[in-house]
């Protein structure tokens, strides 16, 4: 019998091994105004109205390989999100996460794993969404997409605003 875990590591093996290898790389040598490289602002809100958001900033690099352009992202959620006035609570130290790698292709589509670890858990996700808005040349600068978490289930909207190149 199989569980949702190993659904959600064939799919992101499907994911990863399919589009970043196959057509990303192919995509990014003619096109770089797919390059999502540079600093970026984020917030993320539950589907669930009762939770708090939460935002940071994150880092995503190219990555050359043999095979072509991937990849990683380097963030660290810094505060958390109340939708009663806007109030924001920092916290006292970051918590830090990674994304196995940014999938980008012409259609805009956007999606990444993510790995967080929080004081006594973890939250494995998966993001899906697109670029949903471009600068002059045609770089993406604003991201959207839906958040899938694990292992406590449950969506949230994320946001994602390039600060810098």
């Amino acid at each position: 019998m199989h569980s949702f875990g190993d659904f959600w590591d064939a799919l992101r093996d499907a994911v990863v091994a399919g589009r970043v290898f196959g057509g990303v790389s192919k995509l990014l040598r003619r096109d770089r105004r797919l390059d999502v490289s540079g600093l970026w602002d984020y917030e993320a809100w539950p589907d669930d109205v009762a939770l708090p958001g939460w935002a940071g900033t994150c880092r995503i690099r190219a990555i050359s390989t043999g095979s072509g352009v991937i990849w990683r992202i380097s963030g660290q959620r810094e505060c958390e999100l109340h939708r009663a006035g806007g109030v924001r609570t920092m916290f006292a130290v970051p918590a830090r996460w990674e994304a196995a790698s940014i999938l980008s292709d012409s259609a805009a589509g956007v999606s990444f794993d993510y790995w967080i670890d929080l004081p006594g858990r973890s939250i494995h996700g998966y993001a899906f969404g697109r670029v949903a808005q471009v600068d002059e040349v045609g770089r993406p600068i604003r991201i959207t997409a839906t958040l899938f978490h694990r292992p406590a289930g449950g969506e949230s909207e994320l946001t994602m605003t390039r600060r810098s190149v």
